[in-house]
């Protein structure tokens, strides 16, 4: 992450589009197949239904995403989640 907010600096990184890229290709990447807590998610993972709040390793994965998108962005704090996977074209990790 903090290579990717390096990267992303407002003066003189990378575009929101190339950003996503980078974003997509190395940290969503890792956080889906690559680390050791979501290896074999596709198996072992139980959709929350229509509960908004995700459960167990779901919620830690959420929190690296959230960390993710608002670097892309350059959003604050307080803007919602799905805003951001809406704005920044990433589907939501439970998918």
């Amino acid at each position: 992450m903090l290579a990717l907010q390096r990267t992303t600096a407002s003066t003189w990184g990378a575009t929101m589009p190339k950003a996503r890229i980078i974003y997509q290709a190395v940290v969503r990447l890792a956080l889906s197949y690559g680390a050791a807590l979501s290896y074999g998610a596709a198996l072992w993972h139980r959709h929350t239904g229509n509960a908004s709040k995700p459960k167990g390793i779901a919620v830690r994965l959420q929190m690296q995403q959230n960390q993710g998108l608002r670097i892309v962005l350059g959003a604050f704090k307080a803007t919602s989640i799905r805003q951001l996977e809406t704005e920044s074209y990433v589907p939501p990790l439970d998918l």
